[in-house]
């Protein structure tokens, strides 16, 4: 059964053990929480790590890395940040 699910993530890099075979839909804000929404099988039954990167916006990115861009939050404060997937 596929299914969107929600998983939150903070600033800075994170790993987050999804189904296989997941599809990043989008990322955006959930009042002061930054989340990646995806679109999962919910009966699988292998699982992988992923990894984001959430940054504040004008923060320097390390050269080296390889980023998808997912998507940003604008969070209550006024804050954006945005999120990468590190591939």
């Amino acid at each position: 059964m596929r299914t969107i699910a929600r998983y939150e993530l903070k600033e800075g890099e994170n790993r987050v053990t999804v189904p296989d075979l997941s599809v990043i839909v989008c990322a955006t804000d959930l009042g002061e929480k930054v989340c990646v929404w995806m679109e999962i099988d919910a009966e699988a039954k292998e699982f992988v790590d992923m990894a984001f990167l959430v940054i504040r916006e004008g923060a320097e990115i390390e050269e080296e890395m390889v980023l998808n861009y997912v998507g940003y939050a604008r969070l209550i404060s006024g804050e954006v940040v945005i999120v990468f997937e590190i591939l």
